[in-house]
């Protein structure tokens, strides 16, 4: 145990030849993305160090690119004797918050975003997502009950960056509104 905080970022952070050092400096990190790349039977190590980077960026390899990288630093960290006091996820970082701090095995986290990531597809379509700034959720909160369907709030992001989430014509009338 230490001193220090891990934060484990979400979707978003990826960027081409992300993992690339640590794979090659160092075996832990290397048997994490064999094993990614076996559990998955995608060529993960390929599309995060050479891409294409439309690839990457697209929402599953995004994810499991994010949680693989953050796994192995998590790891090459633990084999030096550093581990966390404390972890703070964002967003889809919230599986390699729980894998680092012992409660999610690797495959059963990329098993948990492969099953998320195919539960949206089959819905894909049938909802939306805006953002609200400027007003704090207790205000967006109010707002959803002022239009017709379902919208809600779905995230907050900060006191006045708030995700809603809903049917896709309740979600343009709140933004509307806001």
């Amino acid at each position: 145990m230490s001193d220090c905080a891990f934060l484990f970022p979400g979707q978003g952070a990826q960027v081409l030849g992300m993992g690339r050092d640590l794979a090659e400096a160092y075996p832990e990190a290397r048997n994490l993305l064999e094993r990614a790349e076996t559990h998955l039977r995608v060529p993960l190590g390929k599309i995060m160090f050479d891409g294409p980077e439309e690839r990457l960026n697209e929402d599953f390899s995004a994810q499991v690119a994010v949680y693989t990288v953050s796994c192995m630093v998590t790891e090459v960290l633990a084999a030096r004797g550093l581990r966390a006091a404390a972890m703070a996820p964002y967003s889809s970082g919230l599986y390699a918050a729980a894998y680092a701090a012992g409660s999610l095995g690797f495959e059963a986290g990329l098993t948990l975003m492969h099953e998320a990531d195919s539960c949206i597809r089959r819905h894909n379509g049938s909802g939306a997502m805006g953002v609200v700034l400027g007003l704090s959720a207790d205000q967006v909160a109010e707002l959803c009950t002022q239009v017709p369907g379902e919208v809600e709030v779905s995230i907050i992001n900060t006191h006045h960056q708030i995700i809603v989430s809903g049917q896709p014509s309740s979600v343009t009338a709140l933004l509307e509104k806001a």
